[in-house]
């Protein structure tokens, strides 16, 4: 029997130490800043600080750990649509990409994209390459992606995709599930 948190893995973004001024002297920390998922859906980041480096990395994999996002993976390892999100002055712009492409996108987003099992996409950073907005922007917009059943069901019409894999030939992924009215059920 294997608990829940062997499943998932962690990924340090960012470390460093940093200094604050006092009247004794400078007192040094360390900053870091770590992603945990279990690359099935499931991820969460935090900061955790501290004296040393170790203890900053723990305290930040056991807050991320207690803070998870779940995203929605079209087909196990893409997005369903292309998005842009925004985290301050960080702007990304996510692509959906065909099986085999690969992550083709910054380190950060590649790190937090293999701890929630995505596999292909491309995205492009415009702005700030701040680590912390990276990863808020990252998670915001993988976080508000629409899968193909919610927009059939908020438009009320079939979601069609054609894919170079089926021959340019368009295929329904989704339909609606309300019901449709019919003229005859109109009361005048």
């Amino acid at each position: 029997f294997r608990s829940a948190e062997h499943d998932f893995d962690s990924r340090v973004i960012e470390l460093k130490r940093v200094a604050n001024q006092t009247s004794a002297g400078k007192k040094r920390t360390a900053w870091a800043l770590v992603v945990v998922g279990n690359k099935n859906g499931a991820a969460g980041f935090a900061v955790g600080k501290a004296q040393d480096t170790l203890p900053a990395m723990r305290k930040a994999r056991n807050k991320a750990a207690n803070f998870l996002h779940y995203v929605e993976r079209c087909d196990d390892h893409t997005i369903y649509h292309d998005l842009k999100t925004k985290a301050t002055k960080t702007n990304i712009i996510m692509h959906r990409a065909v099986e085999g492409t690969g992550l083709r996108c910054h380190r950060i987003i590649r790190a937090i994209c293999e701890m929630i099992g995505v596999k292909d996409i491309h995205c492009k950073i415009i702005g700030s390459v701040n680590p912390l907005n990276i990863v808020r922007a990252t998670f915001k917009g993988l976080g508000s992606q629409e899968t193909h059943q919610q927009m059939a069901d908020r438009t009320g019409r079939h979601v069609v995709e054609m894919r170079r894999e089926m021959g340019m030939r368009p295929v329904v992924v989704a339909s609606p599930k309300k019901e449709t009215r019919h003229d005859n059920s109109i009361s005048v």
